[in-house]
């Protein structure tokens, strides 16, 4: 629904998306020029984009999981002569489809990106409170006794290892799963309700920064519900959308 309302939504402001709703991917929106578009549009192609590649995410999911059952169903009603080649076969599509082995590795991984990302923040501030203590020890006449120079030297290696770290681990996870995370057209990561909700957090502060009504988020995601028609749930879904956008906000600057 939220695919569908965002292509009514673009085609409304003069997008022109030869693709219908139901068999859109990231490429097709990628595929188009947004020269000259302003901001709220571009807002709106940026969350049509990632829907698309979430969706295909899901797709594939559910690709998968057919071809396990199929293959399972196959071998159950296969007479047992030919039983042992089509069993052989099932088994291979169990191991082809399953991707449990990096499931597995994703949370540490994200957790250890995240922790990364902390500590070279702190590094920063660490050197701002160096640059501070430096400018006391020389009111005090000690400045040659500081150690900020060396202090700061060591704190800029350790926050440049930190951002290669985690350039590398976001390079591995591309790496292993393959173009359906590659960011021009795929979704990285598990296609789950968090992704959808960090989704549409992240849709809804770009069209916040875009300058556009408040309304607009429950008009491009249906599953906010419709208008509100008393005051108390007009109120709850403002402040839901505050927090929702806060948090996406919070997340974004957590990355840089």
């Amino acid at each position: 629904m939220a695919i569908v309302a965002h292509r009514e939504w673009v085609t409304s402001a003069g997008v022109h998306l030869p693709v219908p709703a139901d068999r859109l991917a990231a490429a097709d929106v990628l595929s188009l020029s947004l020269a000259g578009a302003d901001a709220l549009v571009t807002a709106v192609m940026t969350s049509l984009h990632s829907l698309c590649a979430l969706r295909t995410r899901v797709i594939l999911q559910e690709l998968r999981n057919k071809a396990r059952q199929d293959a399972l169903q196959n071998a159950k009603q296969t007479s047992p002569k030919d039983r042992a080649d089509v069993e052989r076969y099932s088994k291979q599509v169990q191991i082809v489809t399953d991707d449990s082995h990096y499931q597995r590795l994703v949370p540490s991984l994200d957790r250890l990106g995240e922790r990364l990302r902390t500590a070279d923040r702190k590094l920063e501030k660490f050197r701002r409170d160096l640059r501070v203590r430096h400018r006391a020890f020389v009111r005090a006449g000690l400045g040659h006794a500081s150690g900020a120079a060396a202090d700061s030297t060591l704190a800029r290696c350790l926050a440049a290892r930190c951002e290669t770290l985690v350039a590398d681990i976001e390079f591995f996870c591309r790496e292993i799963e393959g173009p359906v995370s590659a960011p021009p057209t795929g979704h990285a990561g598990p296609a789950n309700s968090k992704a959808w909700f960090h989704l549409r957090g992240q849709a809804r502060l770009g069209f916040k920064e875009a300058g556009a009504p408040s309304t607009l988020g429950a008009r491009l995601f249906p599953d906010l519900g419709g208008p509100a028609t008393d005051p108390v749930t007009k109120v709850r879904r403002q402040d839901g959308a505050r927090k929702e956008i806060n948090r996406a906000k919070k997340r974004r600057d957590s990355t840089k």
